[in-house]
């Protein structure tokens, strides 16, 4: 088998691979966190960072401006909404049923 046609092959099974592990790292709308995620998204447009619309979605936009409020506020830039970040923004966190409520 030639390079070429190997390296094709290789990235087309790997493409839905990807866009599986980036659909299930998001918290979308509607869903249990859809009021948290807009609180989160609120906050951070009021710190002044864009965080795409107020909507619920914790998508590029969101997790993007959460590394940059990170950032600012001198915490790991992770994206994530940990203890640390969530208590920068004085948002509380979600309860801890919503956790395993289905999407």
């Amino acid at each position: 088998m030639s390079a070429r046609v190997f390296l094709i092959w290789s990235f087309a099974l790997m493409m839905p691979l990807g866009a599986m592990a980036d659909d299930a790292a998001r918290l979308t709308s509607p869903g249990p966190f859809t009021g948290f995620i807009t609180e989160v998204q609120r906050r951070l447009h009021e710190e002044g960072f864009d965080a795409g619309p107020l909507n619920g979605d914790f998508g590029a936009r969101t997790q993007a401006a959460l590394a940059q409020f990170q950032l600012a506020q001198a915490l790991p830039a992770s994206g994530a909404l940990d203890g640390p970040t969530l208590a920068a923004l004085g948002v509380k966190p979600p309860a801890s049923g919503a956790a395993g409520a289905s999407r």
